[in-house]
């Protein structure tokens, strides 16, 4: 609602008496959204500071008593935000009334009494007969998490909490007498309420969940919680946002979690790719050489042919080490942290199961309702049970898993049945955990992975706002390093520039530049060499006219030392910027250190040619395409210094061969060879050309520019005058 986003403008800028005025319009405009008698009692304290700062009276209270009013004032605001994100679909405003109408107390003694007496009745069940335990078991988790289903909604539907409601739900999620599966639920719901609405009272309480809780489970999820629930908008009205911030990066632990927790986001935003990935490359090839293939009456062998053996005797090894082969690529990718599972198992939330809201995000136990008969004995079990313990995947994964296999298991054939429950049959992956499961950085990565998966497939998931859709939700590093505290001790900042550096690395790595330029950009403390190396990457990358700007983090790199990659860096900065001297002589410098790297070689020859040194680059290059004669990028190189130096008809027969090979030929070697033509005097031929690289070109063609910024040095060097340069722009257009 565009009303709101202005208040909340109004109130970040501490423009009290405009907010009050615009929430009592908005209110008179809507008022089925929230009761006027608060905003009368704060309209009506305003107006009492007013007139006593009217007479003259001296207040020392005055700006607290602003301050507290702007922040009654949010509250009163968030909340009005959260009926009209309730109002605004009729499925969130069907849970909200179904979760308030029922008549359950929802007082947090009644909700802690309810979650300990379950644990105390579990106990008292231990005491019983087995025939008299299971059928009460089975009713006693029926009942629970019918009621854990209702205080999932409950929670994620309410209002902005008040200091004591934060310090009620603190002591039950810090509790050994809660069950920590009910604790990590309500972590989540806490997680979707505050990530759609700003609640300080929720964001520190997840903060100190994560602080002091002794489950690691819970303390994973309330991380990824304060994460993406973080707000860089309130914290001129909320300062505890900067305190909480700061706190953490003071912790070694913390700043190390929350930098790899970063991370594993990108793996989850990159499943579709990853997905891709392995349907196009891998997937095939394991499917082709399997004993088995699906029908639509159920899984059948594959009888092997036995010709195969005498017309192919190797045949069969081969398939085996290109299935191997398959195999090892998806183990590396899921080992480097790719959602492997995304593709498939996004089918397979179609289930009645995934109706239930809270179901997305309940940790996998054998006693669910809904899948306690399946998980029961019988034909399969042993193999489901050593999945869904040991398989790397989600918690939403294992529950599809368990009801998929529930549906095929009596349709697979009986050898691979006996095959499965044996144990010698396993998924991709399944011995990766074995080490893992316990593992914080595991953790956090199943459970992003339970979020993706709700955010990506969910029915009703447009009614929520997904922290994976854009940056401003996802690179919460930015919001983190922004929110904390200025005057870090120096130790503090050291450990922050080598988070930062780690960050940006990665994400340098995966050519995510627009991301690693928002990290830069909002980071302001110490700077490294290879952060400044780092920068330079992106600026380049990003921005074709910032050669002057990287060249300088290139040099700060460089500062005190000789880095290879900074002195790359800046030699092709230089070259951007069309100082071929000095990328000329970081190029010699860097063949100092690796005197034979073609590539080196190659810029070196393209920056004497620059220099009209064409003389001088030829010798380099005769001598790379004696030693490697079939190399394209040598060939290109040689036939444009030959150009420069006058050999046209030379030049000439090495771009014929180029544009031969369509396959391997470059748009640019009709641009080139356009060049070469004109110099030689063939002004037609060269205006082929040119035309032919104008069309492949497209809308990006831009000949004038071309002749008259780009190339109007080299032009004028080879006696071509601006009236001919004009003339065959003439002809081009």
């Amino acid at each position: 609602m565009e009303l709101l986003d202005k208040i909340f403008t109004l109130l970040n800028q501490q423009e009290l008496g405009a907010a009050l005025t615009a929430t009592e319009n908005l209110l008179y405009t809507y008022p089925q959204l929230y009761s006027n008698e608060q905003l009368l009692q704060l309209r009506s304290e305003y107006q009492l500071m007013a007139d006593y700062w009217l007479k003259g009276y001296p207040d020392p209270q005055r700006e607290e008593v602003c301050r507290q009013l702007l922040r009654r004032l949010h509250v009163l605001v968030s909340n009005v935000g959260v009926r009209a994100w309730l109002r605004g679909s009729a499925y969130l405003q069907g849970v909200s009334n179904r979760t308030r109408s029922g008549g359950r107390n929802w007082s947090v003694a009644a909700v802690r009494g309810e979650l300990e007496g379950f644990v105390a009745e579990q106990a008292m069940l231990e005491l019983q007969p087995d025939h008299v335990r299971n059928h009460e078991q089975q009713q006693l988790y029926e009942r629970h998490q019918q009621q854990m289903n209702n205080l999932f909604d409950y929670i994620w539907t309410s209002d902005a909490w008040n200091e004591s409601l934060e310090q009620a739900f603190l002591d039950i999620l810090l509790s050994p007498t809660v069950d920590s599966v009910d604790q990590q639920l309500m972590v989540s719901a806490i997680t979707l309420s505050a990530m759609n609405a700003f609640d300080i009272c929720k964001l520190r309480l997840l903060a100190e969940v994560y602080r002091q809780s002794a489950d690691e489970r819970v303390r994973q999820r309330a991380l990824v919680g304060w994460a993406f629930s973080l707000s860089d908008s309130s914290v001129e009205l909320f300062p505890e946002v900067t305190a909480m911030t700061a706190a953490l990066m003071a912790d070694a632990g913390s700043r190390q979690e929350l930098t790899e927790l970063q991370m594993q986001v990108f793996y989850c935003i990159s499943a579709d790719d990853d997905n891709r990935k392995i349907q196009r490359d891998i997937m095939p090839n394991i499917m082709s050489n399997a004993n088995y293939r699906v029908t639509r009456d159920g899984i059948e062998e594959v009888e092997e042919d036995p010709m195969q053996d005498i017309l192919d005797p190797e045949a069969s090894e081969r398939n085996l080490e290109r299935m191997e082969e398959s195999v090892r690529k998806m183990l590396d990718m899921q080992k480097a942290g790719s959602d492997i599972y995304f593709g498939g198992f996004s089918q397979m939330k179609r289930y009645p199961f995934f109706n239930e809201m809270s179901n997305w995000f309940v940790p996998f136990y054998e006693q669910h309702p809904a899948i306690s008969a399946i998980m029961g004995s019988g034909r399969g079990r042993t193999f489901l049970k050593a999945i869904v313990k040991r398989g790397p995947f989600c918690d939403s994964d294992k529950y599809s898993f368990a009801l998929a296999f529930d549906q095929v298991a009596q349709r697979i054939p009986d050898s691979l049945m006996n095959l499965l429950d044996s144990g010698e049959a396993k998924m991709v992956g399944m011995e990766l955990q074995n080490s893992d499961d316990g593992q914080a950085a595991y953790i956090r990565r199943m459970y992003l992975q339970n979020l993706y998966r709700f955010f990506r497939v969910f029915s009703h998931r447009s009614d929520f706002r997904n922290p994976f859709s854009n940056a401003d939700g996802y690179l919460f590093y930015v919001r983190w390093i922004a929110n904390g505290a200025d005057d870090m001790a120096a130790d503090v900042q050291q450990a922050m520039a080598e988070r930062t550096d780690e960050l940006v690395a990665f994400l340098c790595k995966r050519r995510l530049y627009a991301e690693a330029d928002r990290v830069l950009r909002a980071y302001n403390g110490p700077m490294t060499a290879h952060l400044y190396q780092l920068k330079g990457n992106v600026l380049l990358a990003l921005h074709p006219d910032s050669g002057r700007e990287a060249a300088a983090a290139f040099r700060s790199a460089l500062d005190g030392g000789r880095s290879e990659a900074a002195l790359s860096g800046l030699a092709r900065a230089a070259f951007r910027e069309a100082d071929y001297e000095l990328a000329l002589n970081s190029y010699d410098q860097l063949l100092d250190m690796q005197p034979d790297k073609k590539s080196y070689l190659l810029n070196r020859a393209v920056c004497l040619m620059r220099l009209f040194q064409c003389d001088e680059a030829l010798k380099t290059l005769y001598r790379l395409n004696y030693e490697t004669p079939d190399d394209d990028n040598v060939n290109r190189v040689l036939a444009w210094a030959l150009v420069g130096d006058g050999k046209f008809e030379q030049a000439a027969k090495i771009y014929g061969r180029l544009l031969a090979d369509e396959e391997t030929s470059v748009i640019d070697d009709m641009l080139n060879y356009g060049y070469c033509l004109w110099f030689h005097g063939d002004a037609a031929g060269a205006a082929t050309m040119f035309r032919q690289y104008a069309a492949k070109l497209g809308d990006d063609a831009d000949m004038h520019r071309e002749f008259f910024r780009d190339e109007y040095k080299l032009l004028g060097h080879k006696g071509i005058s601006d009236v001919e340069i004009r003339l065959m722009l003439d002809q081009l257009a």
